[in-house]
């Protein structure tokens, strides 16, 4: 364990940049298999994109304007920063 200290010791030292790619390296060492997970990934947001496009064309789905989902989002988070909504 002390040899992993000091290596976090030293990677804390490193300019931002650097912690990053340490960062972005270590995770990736940590999945083997991340290119079959990717084309399961992927396998599976074709489905539901294909399963959403057939909901919509089939009249099951309906779509909001964006404006309208925008504001729908916004006056959410104002309501959860009023703190007399608490």
């Amino acid at each position: 364990m002390a040899i992993a200290a000091k290596v976090i010791d030293d990677a804390l030292a490193l300019p931002k940049a650097d912690r990053a790619e340490l960062a972005a390296t270590l995770l990736r060492s940590l999945d083997d298999d991340l290119e079959e997970h990717a084309d399961m990934v992927d396998a599976a947001w074709d489905a539901e994109i294909d399963r959403r496009i057939a909901d919509r064309e089939a009249g099951r789905a309906g779509a909001t304007p964006l404006a309208a989902a925008l504001a729908g989002i916004s006056a959410q988070l104002a309501a959860t920063r009023d703190p007399q909504n608490r």
